[in-house]
């Protein structure tokens, strides 16, 4: 079920992409335009989604598990034939961190992916700003970031 408190606790991510130089994005923060051309920079020139595979259905699985998911979601990808990038993301202090891939795939295609992986949600980029999307857990699409009220 999602609240308020499930909305932000995703909506506090610091998404980390890329492999040589790296973009770092707040969600809790508009994106600059500045972020947008170093989103380009690292080969995201459209819309993408965030996908994780690590702890599916939010419940926390030992690392052994969550790696093996990760080489999983990589090869499904790659089947699939769309560009991608490693991408990490991470609440503030860090002490938490999911590895996943931005990966250049339709709204739809991204979410039946997500929820192979038995993910609750992914998080989607149309080009211009980042969205917070349910995958197995339905949701409306929200807007990040949060403004008072959503």
């Amino acid at each position: 079920m999602w609240n308020r408190e499930r909305i932000e606790r995703y909506a506090n991510t610091v998404l980390v992409m890329g492999t040589g130089p790296r973009v770092e994005i707040d969600l809790r923060r508009p994106l600059t335009e500045g972020d947008r051309v170093a989103l380009r920079a690292l080969g995201l020139t459209g819309a993408f989604a965030i996908i994780t595979a690590d702890n599916p259905l939010g419940q926390h699985a030992p690392d052994s598990h969550n790696e093996v998911a990760e080489e999983t979601l990589e090869a499904h990808i790659r089947r699939l034939g769309v560009r991608y990038v490693p991408a990490t993301g991470c609440s503030p202090d860090r002490s938490h961190c999911e590895d996943g891939f931005a990966v250049e795939l339709h709204r739809r295609a991204a979410r039946e992916v997500a929820e192979e992986f038995r993910q609750d949600a992914l998080f989607w980029y149309d080009g211009k700003d980042f969205w917070l999307d349910g995958a197995v857990m339905e949701m409306e699409p929200v807007g990040l970031p949060l403004v008072e009220g959503t």
